[in-house]
């Protein structure tokens, strides 16, 4: 499971880059995301966590 503390995200996008099929900055400036993305895409979610400067994604389950 996937969550962002939208409070602490600064929509730098690093999430967007590491992890397209999961997170998506929109033009309306709001940060969209798969909060149960397959297991197939965990790697690069989990690599968007650890790279977001404002430790704003949260993975349950082994994730962070």
């Amino acid at each position: 499971m996937v969550s962002v503390d939208n409070n602490r995200c600064h929509l730098y996008a690093i999430c967007q880059q590491e992890a397209p099929s999961s997170f998506l900055l929109a033009e309306d400036h709001r940060l969209y995301y798969d909060a149960a993305p397959p297991s197939h895409q965990m790697a690069s979610v989990r690599q968007a966590a650890r790279l977001c400067p404002m430790q704003a994604i949260t993975l349950e389950n082994g994730g962070r």
